[in-house]
């Protein structure tokens, strides 16, 4: 087991390097594959003690910004050690590009810490958007990540999973509680189906860093004064289908709509400058050995 613990931990920190890049986490905001969208999560079994790598990558459609009506195109990483359950993930997780780990050997139980890189709104096309200087730089996240999968027969899994990143950059001081229920199961030999839902609680911090526009962000961009509080900000739905190439190559695609809720909906950049109903899409291919 301290191997075990050792060999995760040297995993972890090599994915945390891999994680520096800022533009990565620009790119990955939105794309969420969650624990197991490479395809690992048919590993992992009880009694499997050899450690599977994977690596890959994909493209998305995303919003712009949380709150936005634009899209751009997106490139993301894949990375993911695992031996049994024990795993470590990198990869574009919902809000950013995240590690994701479960530090227990246990078939149904699932904890371990959580980092994520959350993206600002520096650069959007939107140009009155883009003057408002709250949200323009990216938020280093830490936290937990926690859950537990009910397996039935067939390879099918029902796992439920919160996420609680807290931001440590001093970009917005505040958090989010982010609870999960996915689906996933096989479907035939070479496909595999994975449904989720979400939601998201955002702290004041949060809010107001993203949806809230002070006095001189107002004068700056035209758009009026606003305070958002903390709340239950949106809810979001997404399927992801994994095509089998090989015993090793994996396909995956799919899209995710999520709808913003209370302040974040009813904020400018949103109401005035965007769109509550939120789209994206992705496409990645990884190689598991």
């Amino acid at each position: 087991m301290r191997r075990e613990v050792v060999a995760i931990a040297a995993a972890v920190a090599f994915l945390i390097l891999l994680a520096a890049p800022e533009a990565w986490a620009q790119t990955a905001a939105g794309v969420g594959v969650g624990a197991g969208g490479t395809g690992a999560s048919t590993l992992g079994k009880p009694g499997d003690d050899k450690w599977h790598w994977t690596l890959g990558g994909g493209a998305a459609v995303v919003p712009d910004y949380e709150g936005s009506n634009d899209y751009r195109g997106a490139l993301f990483p894949l990375v993911r050690a695992q031996k049994g359950p024990i795993y470590g993930q990198l990869g574009p997780g919902r809000g950013g590009l995240n590690l994701e780990t479960n530090l227990i050997p246990s078939p149904n139980w699932r904890l371990g810490p959580l980092a994520q890189l959350y993206p600002g709104q520096r650069d959007v096309k939107d140009k009155r958007v883009d003057k408002i200087h709250s949200g323009g730089t990216a938020a280093f996240n830490l936290g937990v990540s926690g859950g537990y999968d009910f397996r039935f027969s067939g390879g099918k899994v029902l796992g439920l999973t919160v996420l609680a990143p807290f931001d440590v950059s001093g970009v917005y001081d505040g958090y989010q509680i982010i609870p999960e229920v996915e689906y996933r199961m096989p479907l035939g030999k070479s496909w595999s189906m994975r449904l989720v839902g979400s939601g998201a609680y955002a702290s004041g911090g949060y809010m107001s860093e993203y949806f809230g526009i002070d006095q001189k962000d107002s004068q700056r961009s035209g758009l009026d004064k606003y305070n958002a509080d903390a709340a239950f900000k949106d809810a979001a739905f997404g399927a992801t289908f994994g095509y089998s190439i090989t015993d090793n190559w994996l396909l995956n695609f799919g899209g995710t709509y999520k709808r913003l809720f209370g302040d974040a909906k009813d904020s400018p950049v949103t109401d005035d400058r965007g769109s509550a109903n939120q789209l994206l899409g992705s496409v990645a291919v990884s190689y598991t050995w």
